[in-house]
């Protein structure tokens, strides 16, 4: 089922919207602005006001725009190069806005004043896709908000906590686009309807009715052509009937297993898999379903010898097909055996040990696929038989003992197509290692410590981690050795050349994108072991943007390409740029008393940034300490008071 999420402009950072270009009577264009390069770096610049204000050039009467056939989709996709910003000045960013308001009604019929909550609409600008305002409805189901000029995809969102099969709803528990291509370039009236259909029948399994259970029984899930879904629950006892209210069109059902019908095994089916395809639900009326089930059960052996379920305590085994997959235990006594019902299909069947390894385990650890296409489609037996191999050697670093007193850390063994299997080192124990895996082509790596470094120097493991062997086929009982290198690097950190202290910034030294490190820095000092390789250090940034802030709030790349492949030292330098500006809307001052929003600064349309709130009162401006590069500055809009600024993030300057 759709259901509203916390607003976009605030949970989803660095969404980029429509950009100024696209707006009519558009500011000055990033090729005729004056770069903010004529004001020596450190210099005060003063009080920064608001412009004059000029008035709406977007506001118009009311319209309603035609019908969508009439409308045209833009699907240009701007291009966004950034504006520079390379030292300290000034940038005033204005922020362009149409209104546009109307009624929701159902089945072309209002809705009465003061009904509980009818949901919300979503507005996606289409040209990207990715940036949307959301609107609550309630009462009289009218809306009224500010977006940004664009062509836009409308979207109906049921609401929060809305469940299908109350005989009760007036609003369909399933969303969908109400409207597409829809140009907003001026001020406007926009009535939109949801055409609606209630659907019901009985859920039969095997063609027999449905047994009782003390859990959920299993679900249906609805999933409409074009987007939009909803779960009806079956209940847990009586006739398994089902009810919905849903926007017309084209649906795909499909079972939705009880997150307890395996462990349970009341006779409905632990995977979920589709029922029906392509239903046309286009009018009232009744659509009954049956669902079938296969029984499968058998006895799990590991190298041909029993397995104790006490043993295999946490494990089991996974039936996975393209529709999903489930995972069935063992049982709690005896011998090791499972017992399960599943929808009739063709399975992959994998072995799902435990992650976290013991010394003495005896089943095996981790996973992987022990059986394919394995077709499912009665009841049967189906006995597995683990193979497994024991590995075990000791943990060296640079080639001698590991430090007695450095912290524990862990091993991870993983498989192609795999889990993984962890053990743990050290710590109070010794620094070597045994694991029970299946055989198979495993990478043996080193995990990191975390976000930041710990303790330096010889025999000290490196805090990044490190990949210490891969392709290596563990086919057979042996010892494996494992030695891990590490370099010490240190140095002093700087601003724009000189120190600063207190220091509060922070690098990441990143090797590959699932090893890097964050060394701690006091007065900007650190020191930190690491897995030798070539570099790329990062400066991490502040995330929230203050006026005079010494440090950039931007993340950025400061240095690629730097082999670290010896103990030395190294010092960095980050180059920091102070920008302000007045922020208008429409070219008019802002409202005030209501939240503003923010402006962002992002190096890409993907790329994360950092932001810089727009105060609630007084004049609107903003000013951020950011790295020296170019950028796209948005508009992150608040998640209220969409009637006063817009609640979306719009690309203001950086777009051609």
């Amino acid at each position: 089922m759709d259901s509203p999420s916390p607003h976009v402009a605030l949970t989803t950072a660095f969404l980029l919207f429509a950009c100024s270009a696209s707006s009519p009577n558009p500011g000055p264009s990033d090729a005729t602005l004056t770069p903010p390069v004529d004001v020596p770096p450190g210099t005060d610049l003063g009080p920064v006001t608001d412009q004059p204000a000029t008035p709406d050039a977007l506001t118009t009467p009311d319209v309603t725009p035609g019908p969508d056939a009439s409308v045209t989709p833009d699907a240009t996709v701007p291009a966004c190069r950034g504006v520079s910003l390379v030292s300290d000045g000034v940038l005033d960013l204005d922020v362009r806005a149409v209104r546009v308001r109307g009624s929701l009604t159902v089945n072309g019929a209002p809705l009465s004043s003061g009904a509980a909550d009818r949901g919300s609409l979503t507005f996606t600008e289409r040209r990207t896709g990715i940036a949307r305002a959301r609107v609550a409805m309630s009462g009289n189901a009218t809306y009224d908000l500010l977006v940004a000029p664009g062509t836009y995809d409308i979207r109906y969102v049921p609401p929060t906590g809305l469940l299908c099969g109350q005989t009760d709803n007036l609003m369909p528990c399933v969303g969908a686009t109400v409207r597409a291509g829809i140009a907003l370039t001026a001020d406007g009236v926009l009535d939109l309807n949801l055409d609606t259909v209630n659907v019901r029948g009985t859920v039969t399994l095997n063609g027999a009715p449905m047994p009782d259970a003390t859990f959920e029984r299993g679900a249906l899930q609805l999933m409409r052509e074009g987007g939009g879904e909803a779960r009806v629950s079956l209940g847990t006892r009586g006739s398994a009937t089902w009810s919905a209210r849903v926007i017309r069109g084209t649906y795909s059902i499909a079972w939705s297993p009880s997150p307890s019908a395996c462990a349970a095994n009341v006779g409905t089916p632990c995977t979920p898999g589709p029922l029906r395809t392509g239903v046309a639900l286009t009018a009232d009326g009744v659509l009954d379903l049956d669902v079938r089930a296969v029984r499968v059960r058998g006895n799990v052996t590991v190298n041909g010898a029993a397995l104790s379920s006490s043993a295999a305590q946490g494990s089991g085994v996974t039936f996975t097909r393209p529709d999903g997959s489930a995972t069935v235990s063992l049982g709690t006594s005896g011998d090791a055996r499972y017992d399960a019902r599943l929808l009739p299909g063709t399975y992959d069947v994998a072995w799902s040990g435990v992650m976290n390894c013991r010394r003495d385990a005896t089943a095996p650890c981790g996973g992987s696929t022990v059986r394919t296409g394995v077709a499912l489609m009665n009841d049967g037996a189906l006995d597995l038989d683990l193979r497994a191999v024991r590995v075990r050697g000791n943990v060296t670093v640079n080639g001698a003992p590991p430090d007695a007193s450095s912290a524990s850390r862990t091993l991870a063994f993983t498989s192609q197509g795999g889990a993984a299997t962890r053990f743990t080192i050290g710590g109070g124990s010794p620094f070597d290692y045994a694991v029970l895996i299946l055989p198979g082509t495993y990478t043996v790596a080193l995990d990191g410590e975390g976000a930041t470094c710990g303790a330096v120097g010889a025999g000290r493991f490196p805090c990044n981690g490190a990949t210490l062997r891969t392709g290596l086929a563990l086919m057979n009982d042996g010892a494996l050795d494992l030695d891990v290198r590490a370099v010490q690097v240190r140095g002093t950190a700087t601003v724009n050349g000189a120190p600063v202290t207190p220091w509060a910034g922070g690098f990441t030294f990143r090797l590959s994108e699932a090893s890097t490190a964050q060394p701690s820095s006091s007065n900007g000092r650190y020191d930190v072991m690491l897995s030798p390789g070539t570099y790329s250090i990062d400066w991490n940034g502040r995330a929230r943007c203050t006026r005079d802030d010494a440090f950039p709030c931007t993340p950025g790349t400061l240095r690629e390409g730097v082999m670290l492949t010896a103990d030395g030292v190294l010092d960095l330098d980050v180059r920091a740029v102070r920008v302000r500006g007045a922020v208008t809307l429409n070219g008019a001052p802002m409202p005030e008393g209501f939240a503003r929003g923010a402006i962002g600064f992002s190096t890409s349309t993907e790329a994360a940034g950092a932001t810089a709130d727009i105060p609630t009162t007084g004049a609107a401006t903003y000013g951020a300490t950011v790295l020296p590069r170019a950028y796209h500055a948005l508009h992150q809009g608040p998640d209220t008071n969409c009637t006063s600024v817009p609640c979306m993030n719009q690309v203001v300057r950086g777009c051609e």
